[in-house]
C-alpha cells in the first residue's frame, strides 16, 4: 500500500522541517539563478560577492536593506536620483562609498536645500 513517498524522496521532515536534502536542493536552485547563500545564511546575489573588506560589508548592507525594496520617501528618492547620476563609469561600490560625502554636498539630499542653492554653491 502506499503511504507517501519513499524515506529518500521525503522533502521534509516528520516535524515538518525541510530535510538536508531539501535545503541543498533549494541552495542548488538559488546558486543557478544567481543566488548564494552567505557566511550568515542569507541568500544573496552573486554580485554582492564582487567585494572584499570594506566595500563587501557595505554592498552586503546596501543590498539587504535597500537593494530591490520599494521607496515612497521623496528624500530617499532624490538620493539614489543623485547618486544614480553620479555613477556612470563608477563602480556602485564606489558610489556607496563616497555617499556621506554626496550627503554632505547635498545637504542631507533634501530636495528643497538643494534647489535653494545659488549659482556659488552649484
Amino acid at each position: 500500500s502506499a503511504t507517501g513517498p519513499p524515506k529518500s524522496a521525503q522533502t521534509t521532515s516528520t516535524a515538518g522541517k525541510p530535510t538536508a536534502a531539501t535545503a541543498a536542493a533549494a541552495a542548488a536552485a538559488a546558486a543557478a539563478q544567481g543566488v548564494e547563500r552567505a557566511a550568515d545564511a542569507l541568500p544573496r546575489c552573486k554580485w554582492v560577492g564582487m567585494y572584499r573588506g570594506a566595500a563587501a560589508a557595505e554592498y552586503g548592507r546596501y543590498h539587504d536593506e535597500e537593494w530591490g525594496r520599494p521607496l515612497h520617501d521623496d528624500s530617499k528618492l532624490f538620493e539614489l536620483l543623485l547618486l544614480e547620476g553620479a555613477q556612470p563609469g563608477l563602480s556602485w561600490s564606489t558610489i556607496l562609498a563616497k555617499r556621506e560625502a554626496y550627503r554632505a554636498g547635498f545637504e542631507g539630499f533634501d530636495p528643497a536645500k538643494v534647489a535653494a542653492f545659488d549659482e556659488a554653491r552649484v
